[in-house]
């Protein structure tokens, strides 16, 4: 470079330095305020990504947390379901076992029934017989106190009997 080159250029940067006028002339004919606010625009924007970048990472480290207990509650409710299913298999088998003992209960009330009916049937014979009984007993005896009752009523009672007659005497009915 040459004498005269490095001469203006040690003019402009003392006139730079010293004259305010002429270095805002300069700066915006090269354009360096618009770059400047542009600059301050950036950083303005820059601090507010900052803020929102630290807020987001709260709201991350919340949703995170809240994440994690959702995840222990539904491990919890995992356990529980799978409590839930192995009673209600417990409880499928008790019912079966309630069912077959319902069913062996039933067939043991149709025998019980079966037998009730034959027990009565059995009862009703022997009525019949009893009274069979009865009235051939009853006859006998009612022969044998012809003979015996007359004697026994003359010897003890003094009471003479002719002739003794078999009846049928209703009583209440």
């Amino acid at each position: 470079m040459d004498g005269t080159t490095m001469d203006l250029k040690r003019k402009m940067l003392a006139l730079l330095k010293e004259d305010e006028e002429f270095r805002y002339a300069v700066i915006g004919l090269l354009g360096i305020e618009d770059l400047r606010s542009g600059q301050i625009r950036l950083e303005n924007v820059l601090v507010k990504l900052e803020e929102a970048q630290v807020r987001l990472q709260g709201a991350i480290e919340r949703l995170t947390e809240s994440h994690n207990k959702l995840v222990e509650r539904q491990d919890a409710l995992e356990k529980v379901i799978e409590m839930l299913i192995k009673r209600q298999n417990a409880l499928e088998g008790a019912f079966q076992k309630l069912v077959e003992r319902h069913d062996s209960l039933e067939r043991a009330v149709q025998k019980l029934t079966e037998a009730q009916t034959r027990t009565e049937e059995a009862l009703q014979e022997l009525s019949r017989q009893v009274g069979r009984l009865s009235d051939t007993i009853g006859f006998g005896l009612e022969d044998i106190a012809r003979v015996v009752v007359p004697g026994w009523l003359y010897r003890h009672e003094g009471i003479e009997l002719e002739n003794l007659t078999r009846k049928f005497i209703k009583v209440n009915g």
